[in-house]
């Protein structure tokens, strides 16, 4: 039977990331994961002054648009948006290590490989 693209980008996948003593579960779109999202984080990773507050706002984006939910609450205990906007307070770690567990979600033995 043929599938439309949005139902194949509304496909979803669960993963749950260690965060010091806790974890962050979260819920993203892997079929969102596409070239663009690829070249956008290797061309993120050559840093440029000129274009970094752009590179950061490209990089929120992507990663914004890559999850559908999360348990990351704000202190009054609300969910923490996923909004691009918002991002910014949130430690470079903290998205680093999500997007990094989507990609390794995505192709777990790439991790392997690279740890050889």
């Amino acid at each position: 039977m043929p599938i439309t693209l949005s139902a194949l980008a509304a496909n979803t996948a669960t993963l749950t990331i260690p965060v010091g003593a806790d974890t962050l579960t979260l819920t993203y779109y892997p079929n969102r994961v596409n070239e663009h999202t690829v070249a956008m984080l290797a061309n993120f990773s050559n840093v440029n002054q000129a274009t970094l507050t752009e590179d950061f706002h490209e990089y929120n984006v992507s990663l914004a648009s890559l999850i559908k939910s999360w348990d990351l609450l704000e202190d009054d205990g609300s969910m923490f948006p996923l909004d691009a906007a918002r991002f910014p307070e949130l430690p470079m770690t903290v998205r680093g290590q999500v997007f990094r567990a989507i990609m390794e979600h995505l192709s777990p033995n790439a991790g392997a490989s690279q740890a050889s």
